[in-house]
């Protein structure tokens, strides 16, 4: 399910916020954003048939351009693979940002109106945009900051290189900290949750190949995300 979804993974203010500098969103963005909403929900409230929008020539050079691209970069080896789920769909993804963006440059105009070859390179930015926060996205899928426990379990089967083990395995090493079976298996089921692990066929458990990478790794996601937004404004 998850790889039918777009992230974004802002850098975040706090502790760098100054109150005093707070603005409010300008009356005029906030009336403008708010009538183009109204204007698109009353045009298409009484809409009964399938509105067709087509693409201009300009447009689907680009299209092309771009699906080439990733099916080069789904390839062994290549920068999707490892979201190749996700990135399977992203053609399709971009197809449906041309749309919501041309949707919203003609509104006070003729709707049916070829998707331009700029709005295809602008849907094209924008899933540039998304891969970058998606693999960040998928790279911070961490233990719960407030949990030590989850971090020390964790911790334990990288150092360990438990790889595959069984509940069983895992509480004989982490016995002094969490005496009860029952707190081995809460621990589990927040990491198999948070896509640390995995069940395996054989009824165990299978550590993320990628885990003592991410783990190590963690802090410097942040500089990701920030290259991703300055390579898109």
């Amino acid at each position: 399910m998850v790889a039918r979804f777009l992230f974004a993974l802002p850098t975040s203010w706090r502790g760098w916020r100054d109150e005093d500098d707070a603005l409010p969103v300008p009356a005029s963005t906030g009336a403008a954003f708010n009538m183009r909403i109204h204007d698109l929900a009353v045009d298409f409230a009484g809409q009964d048939d399938v509105m067709v929008v087509t693409l201009s020539p300009e447009a689907v050079a680009v299209r092309k351009q771009q699906a080439d691209a990733i099916e080069v970069a789904l390839r062994p080896g290549g920068r999707l693979l490892r979201i190749a789920e996700w990135a399977g769909k992203l053609k399709g993804t971009t197809l449906r940002l041309a749309g919501l963006l041309h949707l919203a440059h003609h509104i006070d105009g003729d709707i049916t109106t070829p998707i331009s070859g700029d709005t295809m390179t602008a849907a094209v930015t924008l899933a540039r945009f998304f891969v970058e926060h998606y693999q960040a996205a998928m790279d911070t899928i961490a233990t719960d900051p407030d949990n030590g426990t989850n971090a020390y379990v964790l911790d334990v089967l990288i150092e360990k290189r438990m790889v595959a083990f069984t509940r069983r395995e895992l509480h004989r090493k982490v016995s002094r900290r969490l005496p009860k079976a029952a707190d081995v298996e809460t621990v589990l089921t927040n990491l198999a949750q948070l896509g640390w692990i995995r069940t395996s066929d054989e009824g165990g458990y299978e550590l993320h190949p990628y885990a003592k990478h991410h783990r190590d790794n963690a802090d410097d996601l942040a500089n990701d995300v920030n290259r991703a937004f300055s390579a898109t404004t």
